[in-house]
């Protein structure tokens, strides 16, 4: 016995089932059996509807894509898409199905991108679903970064926000090349600076510069004269000393001594009459020492004339004193010999 299933697919689509035929004999018309057709309606939704052939014997005839059961002879569509293939459609907002099932629109072959769809260039990440590395709009990295007014955007850029910041041209010194004597200065930016500058040195005065800064900034004093002494000679005596200091060094002698004078003490301070004066060693002009002369002597610091015996010979003096004529005194009355 055979038995044949037929599936018409048409927007009027009638299903024919259970035409059974028996065969008894050769006999055309010997036990000829004729079962009714019955004219059952098929569901349309979601679903066309395909002809097969099922061998009774051979495998399930339910894997065709049959529901189950002796009543309910309505096609899983769900199973038949499957089994031709179809995936279900999982395509995100910015994709279209690239084929879909005959029998239920819910599967497809696969998915392909939209049209329209655009890569997003550096500095910008697409927004939404992305498809082959496409996206429907594009949007600013939130990586991005603002350059503050020191320094340059760099990299990638997006609504004035960059990959990177780097220090503008301007800020270019650094230790390393400004070195000794010169030093940064001026604006900072990432430890570097906008100016390399020679320090400010000392005021020269009215002595001149003792020594200046190494090259470049060799026009820069960097110590001053505090006197005048590199203008100046010491004349200094070896054994007498300095009698007079320079005015603008004070460490340097102008005017020296001749003589020891300044450190001898005069016994008197001029030779007196009728004395025998004697000055020092290394001061001729102090008396170290003096005595007065035969026939006089000393009252204070002078020598008057001392009393001799009166002898023959002898002056005779109104004072009543007597001198030799060899040391008469013209000033005192002479009374006689």
């Amino acid at each position: 016995m055979i038995k044949h299933s037929f599936f018409l697919l048409s927007t009027a689509t009638f299903f024919f089932l259970g035409v059974n035929v028996s065969i008894a004999s050769d006999s055309f018309n010997t036990h000829t059996q004729h079962t009714p057709i019955e004219l059952k309606p098929v569901s349309l939704d979601n679903s066309y509807k395909t002809a097969s052939v099922c061998f009774l014997g051979v495998g399930d005839c339910n894997d065709i894509g049959f529901n189950k059961g002796d009543d309910d002879m309505s096609i899983d569509t769900a199973n038949q898409c499957l089994n031709e293939g179809f995936i279900r459609n999982t395509c995100n907002s910015v994709q279209g199905p690239d084929g879909i099932c005959p029998y239920n629109s819910a599967y497809v072959k696969g998915c392909k991108c939209n049209t329209g769809l655009i890569a997003c260039p550096n500095g910008q990440v697409g927004v939404g679903d992305e498809c082959g590395g496409q996206y429907a709009s594009c949007q600013c990295a939130p990586s991005l970064i603002s350059c503050p007014s020191n320094k340059n955007g760099s990299g990638a850029s997006c609504g004035g926000r960059y990959e990177s910041c780097i220090c503008k041209n301007e800020y270019q010194y650094t230790s390393s090349n400004c070195t000794s004597p010169r030093s940064v200065s001026g604006a900072n930016c990432d430890g570097k600076y906008t100016d390399c500058v020679c320090p400010t040195g000392v005021k020269v005065g009215e002595y001149g510069c003792k020594e200046y800064y190494l090259s470049p900034c060799g026009s820069v004093c960097k110590e001053a004269y505090t006197d005048n002494c590199h203008n100046r000679s010491d004349n200094r005596h070896p054994t007498y000393g300095c009698m007079k200091k320079w005015s603008d060094c004070d460490k340097y002698c102008e005017v020296p001594y001749t003589d020891n004078c300044h450190n001898q003490t005069a016994a008197i301070s001029s030779c007196p009459a009728n004395a025998n004066c004697y000055s020092f060693s290394d001061c001729a002009s102090k008396i170290q020492s003096w005595s007065c002369k035969s026939g006089y002597k000393q009252e204070g610091n002078k020598c008057v004339i001392a009393s001799e015996t009166c002898r023959i010979g002898s002056i005779y003096y109104s004072d009543g004193t007597c001198l030799s004529p060899e040391n008469h005194v013209s000033s005192k009355t002479a009374l006689g010999v």
